[in-house]
């Protein structure tokens, strides 16, 4: 139980840092797209996330909420990163994005980001409700029963905040297995593998 703990506070630590730089980097994006993306992504993407945790819960055991909770998160980044990153220009509005800034006060430019490039503030949303979908979902582990997990409780957490800091340590190592992969000539490390390195640490949840 720890190890996955330890797994889901680094996948979190991961995304958490890794969705800003590619929503204020984007094309005709920046720091004003965030507000935005928190209003009208993240605010609707909890409220339907707590529906279907709900009806799952209801209907299936805390295991299988667990792991169909996983696959959700798992299986958008595995769209992310081979599908929807790759085809990115093909995908965002450019062009009717740019019509509507030029009509639109200049105060709309974060909201316009935010519907210019889809894919990235589908990203930032996903990567929020991470932490506090998994924070739930990991409940379920019966190696530790309830009375248990509630003195554990504040260790774990307490763990999770020092885990963060390992992220940057331990980022190297994805570093190094990419350049084996590709060369010692090819230095581009592409935006897209963050998220395939969030899939990579979470397979051995399925242990």
């Amino acid at each position: 139980m720890l190890g996955m703990f330890f797994l889901i506070a680094f996948n979190y630590n991961l995304l958490r840092t890794f969705k800003d730089s590619m929503v204020v980097t984007a094309r005709n994006s920046g720091a004003e797209a965030i507000p935005f993306i928190k209003v009208w992504a993240i605010l609707p993407g909890a409220l339907l996330l707590t529906y279907l945790f709900t009806r799952l819960a209801n209907r299936f055991s805390r295991e299988k909420v667990f792991y169909i909770m996983m696959f959700l998160f798992l299986g958008f980044f595995f769209l992310f990163t081979f599908v929807l990153y790759p085809l990115r220009d093909t995908l965002h509005p450019h062009a009717f994005a740019d019509q509507m800034q030029d009509l639109l006060p200049s105060g709309f430019k974060g909201l316009i980001a935010i519907f210019r490039n889809w894919t990235f503030t589908l990203f930032y949303m996903m990567c929020e409700l991470w932490g506090t979908a998994h924070d739930r979902c990991e409940c379920r582990l019966d190696p530790v029963r309830t009375s248990g997990r509630v003195a554990l409780e504040p260790l774990f957490h307490s763990l999770a905040s020092l885990w963060g800091d390992q992220m940057g340590a331990i980022d190297p190592l994805f570093k190094l297995f990419h350049y084996r992969l590709r060369g010692p000539h090819n230095r581009s490390f592409p935006l897209s593998e963050c998220p395939l390195r969030q899939i990579q640490t979470s397979a051995p949840y399925r242990a």
